[in-house]
């Protein structure tokens, strides 16, 4: 099982789901990102879009994880659970994950 922190487009994540786990259980790979600024919506229809083509990306989930709510102790999250059928994540990936306005 993969995660992918930061993912913005999910290219990243939708190239690993579609090398590494194309026919892989639905949400083994999951690409999180933060609703603020729309960046939740654009990677949804970025996947959308990519699954009306005809990719092998049943394996990607989407969650939502806000890094900004990390500067705050008292609103920490956590990280998304790995699917029912893993113990943890064996992967944890991101790539372009610091950004400031």
């Amino acid at each position: 099982c993969i995660l992918e922190l930061g993912s913005g487009t999910g290219w990243l994540g939708m190239t690993i789901a579609r090398n590494l786990s194309a026919d892989g259980v639905p949400g083994s790979v999951c690409l999180t990102e933060q609703r603020g600024g729309g960046a939740m919506e654009w990677l949804e229809d970025n996947l959308k879009e990519n699954l009306s083509q005809g990719l092998p990306l049943r394996a990607v989930g989407l969650q939502e994880l806000d890094w900004s709510k990390w500067q705050d102790e008292g609103d920490t999250p956590s990280l998304p659970s790995a699917p029912s059928d893993a113990a943890a994540w064996d992967l944890l990936a991101g790539s372009d994950l610091v950004y400031e306005e």
